[in-house]
C-alpha cells in the first residue's frame, strides 16, 4: 500500500526506532536494519496487516448556532408588534427549517436568521433544526413562555396620536369594552390655572396603556387653584375591569392631588408598569388612593415606579376595608409609602422603598392590617421604617405581619439612633406583630450607618420574635451581607 515518498515515512519513524532498539539483540538490529534499508530504496511502505493498519479518520464537521431574544421592562405586549417575539439566529448552517408545534412539522423559518413567533404559540414548543453537509444536523428547543413569563397580550381598539387635554380624553371613556392605545410622545396635559376636572371612567371594561412604557405622559400643571378634583388625573371609582399599563403621571402641584382614585368595591382593577412622579415638595399627593368597602378581588398596584419629593406625598393610602395587592414596584424619596388605614388589607410584596425625606416612613398602619414580604427597605432618616398606630380607640386592632423583608439601614440622622425597626404607638385597642417564618433581616448598609435602637418598641402579641430573625441578637446590628 503507497502511501508517501517512504524517505520521509523513514525520517518521521526514525525515532521511534531507535527506541525500539533499546534491548534488541545483535541479530534483532541487522533484521531491522535490513528491512528499513530495503524499505528506504524501494520507496514503498511496508505491507500492514489490518490489524496495525494506520486509519485517520475524516475531520469531523459541526455546526454553531446560538438563539438571542429581544429584552422588554414591560409585561404586556401589542399583539400586531413583531419585534418583541423575534428571535434572531446566528450559524454557520447551510441551511434552518423552523417547527411551531415542538416538531411535528417543520417548514421555512421567517428569514434564514430569524423566526417570528406567533401569539397564539406563546406556550408552545418551539424548534429551530440547522442543517450542514457532512455534518449531523442539530435542533435547538424553545418555549416563549419560558423567556417572557406573565406577558399580556393586547390589540389597539382605538388609538391616541396627538397631544390631548383632560376634558378631551375624558370624552373617550363614556363607552366601555375599549382598548385604548397612546403613541409614544403623546401628552395629555391640564395646562396652568386650568379648572379642569380629574378623568372619570363612563364606562366598565376599559384598557388605557402606552404603547412603550412610561413614553404616554398625563400632566398636571395646574398649580395655582382649585379642588382636588381640578388637581387630580383619574377617578375610576365603581367601574370594574380597569387597567391602566405603562402610563407616565406627572405631577407639578402643590395642593392636594391623586394620580388614581379607585374603590375596592370596583373589581379588576389594575395598575402596572406606570410611573409616578410628584417633584413639588408642598401639598398632599396620592400616587394611587383606594376606599371603599364590599371587595371579593383585591386591586392590583404593580411593577409601577414612584418618585415623591414632598413631605405629604404616598404612593398607595387605603382606607374603608380596602383590600390592595401592592407587588414589585420600587418607591423612593417618601412621606409614606403606604397609609394603610380603617380596617383596610393591603399586601406589600417583592417591592423596594427609599426612604430619604425628613419624617419618611415605609409602613403606617391605622387600625388596619398590612403584610410585607420579600420587600427591602432602605432608610436613610431613621424615624422607625413600620408605625403602628390605633389612635386611641379601644375597639381596634392594628396587625403586621412580615415575613422575608430587609431593613437597611443607611446613613441616617443621628438624632434618630435610637428609632426602632417597628415603632408601636401603644395605647387603647390591640396591637398585632405577626412572623411565621421569622426569617427577616434588620441590618445597616456600611459601617458609617448609625444602627437601629432596637427592633421593636412598644408592646403587642403575635407570633414575631426579636431573638430568632436572621441578623440574630437584635441588640447588635450587624453590617448587611
Amino acid at each position: 500500500m503507497k502511501h508517501f515518498n517512504s524517505k520521509y515515512y523513514f525520517l518521521i519513524l526514525l525515532p521511534l526506532f531507535f527506541i525500539h532498539l533499546q534491548g534488541c539483540s545483535p541479530q534483532c538490529r541487522q533484521n531491522f536494519v535490513e528491512r528499513a534499508s530495503a524499505i528506504f530504496k524501494s520507496g514503498d511502505c511496508p505491507a500492514q496487516s489490518p490489524s496495525n493498519e494506520l486509519v485517520i479518520d475524516p475531520p469531523v464537521v459541526t455546526i454553531s448556532y446560538s438563539a438571542s431574544f429581544p429584552t422588554s421592562s414591560q409585561n404586556y405586549w401589542l399583539s400586531d408588534q413583531s419585534s418583541n417575539r423575534t428571535v434572531t439566529l446566528t450559524h454557520d448552517a447551510d441551511s434552518i427549517e423552523c417547527s411551531r408545534d415542538n416538531g411535528s412539522t417543520y417548514g421555512s423559518c421567517n428569514t434564514s436568521t430569524t423566526l417570528i413567533w406567533n401569539v397564539a404559540d406563546y406556550s408552545v414548543n418551539h424548534k429551530v433544526r440547522f442543517t450542514k453537509a457532512s455534518a449531523e444536523s442539530v435542533v435547538y428547543t424553545f418555549k416563549p413562555s419560558d423567556q417572557f413569563s406573565n406577558i399580556e397580550f393586547l390589540t389597539c381598539t382605538e388609538t391616541v396620536s396627538s397631544n390631548e387635554n383632560f376634558s378631551t380624553f375624558a370624552s373617550r371613556l363614556s363607552t366601555g369594552s375599549k382598548v385604548i392605545c397612546i403613541d409614544n410622545g403623546v401628552q395629555i396635559s391640564r395646562p396652568a390655572a386650568t379648572a379642569d376636572n380629574q378623568i372619570t371612567f363612563g364606562a366598565n371594561d376599559i384598557t388605557i396603556l402606552a404603547k412603550t412604557k412610561s413614553q404616554a405622559k398625563f400632566i398636571n400643571n395646574n398649580n395655582s387653584a382649585g379642588t382636588t378634583d381640578q388637581r387630580s388625573f383619574f377617578d375610576i371609582i365603581g367601574r370594574t375591569n380597569i387597567k391602566i399599563y405603562g402610563i407616565k403621571f406627572t405631577s407639578n402641584d402643590g395642593g392636594s392631588s391623586y394620580a388614581v382614585q379607585a374603590q375596592s368595591a370596583s373589581q379588576n382593577v389594575v395598575v402596572n408598569n406606570c410611573e409616578f412622579v410628584n417633584a413639588v415638595t408642598t401639598g398632599t399627593f396620592y400616587g394611587v388612593k383606594v376606599s371603599g368597602s364590599g371587595a371579593t378581588q383585591a386591586i392590583q398596584v404593580k411593577n409601577s415606579v414612584f418618585s415623591l419629593a414632598g413631605n405629604g406625598h404616598y404612593a398607595l393610602s387605603a382606607a374603608t376595608n380596602s383590600v390592595v395587592q401592592f407587588s414589585s414596584n420600587v418607591v423612593s424619596s417618601l412621606y409614606r409609602g403606604i397609609y394603610s388605614q380603617f380596617t383596610s388589607q393591603v399586601t406589600s410584596s417583592s417591592n423596594t422603598y427609599n426612604i430619604t425625606s425628613a419624617n419618611g416612613i415605609a409602613f403606617d398602619i391605622f387600625q388596619s392590617s398590612l403584610t410585607s414580604s420579600g420587600d427591602t427597605i432602605n432608610d436613610s432618616v431613621g424615624l422607625g421604617i413600620v408605625i403602628l398606630n390605633n389612635g386611641g380607640s379601644p375597639g381596634s386592632t392594628t396587625t403586621y405581619v412580615t415575613d422575608g423583608t430587609t431593613y437597611k439601614r443607611k446613613n441616617a440622622l443621628t438624632s434618630n439612633s435610637s428609632s426602632p425597626v417597628i415603632k408601636i404607638n401603644n395605647g387603647t385597642g390591640t396591637y398585632v406583630v405577626n412572623s411565621s417564618t421569622n426569617n427577616n433581616l434588620a441590618c445597616n448598609e456600611s459601617t458609617t450607618a448609625v444602627s437601629y435602637g432596637s427592633y421593636i418598641s412598644g408592646t403587642a402579641s403575635g407570633t414575631f420574635s426579636a431573638n430568632s430573625q436572621l441578623n440574630g441578637n437584635p441588640a447588635t446590628f450587624a453590617n448587611c451581607p
